[in-house]
């Protein structure tokens, strides 16, 4: 039987997306308050990873669409990179 318990930081740190996939994930912490987008994930485009955010949007004419933004993931930075 597969163990399902793994936290999100070991899944995503294991996990690879497939070339020229996209992944998306609602956002808990989005409101209508904050600027946060509804949604976000990531796209492999060509074999580079980027980052994926959506917002739920309404038209002028009433229809409800998704408009979003793609860009360059950064590396996270530790204190070391700080103290240099």
């Amino acid at each position: 039987m597969e163990n399902n318990n793994s936290t999100a930081s070991q899944t995503e740190s294991t996990y690879e997306l497939p070339l020229d996939k996209i992944q998306i994930f609602k956002n808990a912490d989005a409101t209508d308050d904050n600027n946060q987008p509804n949604f976000r994930g990531e796209i492999n485009q060509n074999g580079v990873v980027r980052k994926v955010a959506l917002w739920v949007t309404t038209s002028k004419a009433g229809n409800t669409y998704l408009k979003g933004s793609v860009s360059d993931k950064q590396e996270k930075q530790t204190a070391d990179d700080f103290l240099s």
